[in-house]
């Protein structure tokens, strides 16, 4: 399993392009299956975070959400994408009937 995080969006000041929030994507995969959590993070204007808007690369911003989250979330949201995909190539649940 491989858990990726990546970043589809950020919402930020007109003014200065501070970022104000950051939408993050986790994802899980396999050769068969894939999970995805998606969330996102407040930043705090009053913060240090003084990287120019056009020089924000994918990976500041994934640095900034684990961050925010805290290494315990951030642990919580891999384990939980791990259940889930072990779920598809496990199922516990079906939906059917026995005469199809």
């Amino acid at each position: 399993m491989s858990i990726t995080w990546s970043i589809p969006a950020m919402d930020s000041r007109t003014a200065d392009g501070f970022v104000l929030t950051v939408h993050y994507d986790a994802v899980a995969a396999n050769e068969q299956f894939s999970e995805n959590i998606y969330g996102s993070v407040s930043l705090d204007p009053d913060s240090e975070l003084t990287v120019p808007y056009d020089e924000i690369t994918e990976e500041i911003a994934v640095g900034w959400v684990k961050s925010t989250l805290g290494e315990e979330e951030v642990e919580r949201i891999e384990t939980e994408l791990g259940v889930r995909l072990d779920a598809q190539v496990t199922p516990i649940l079906v939906t059917g009937t026995p005469w199809n």
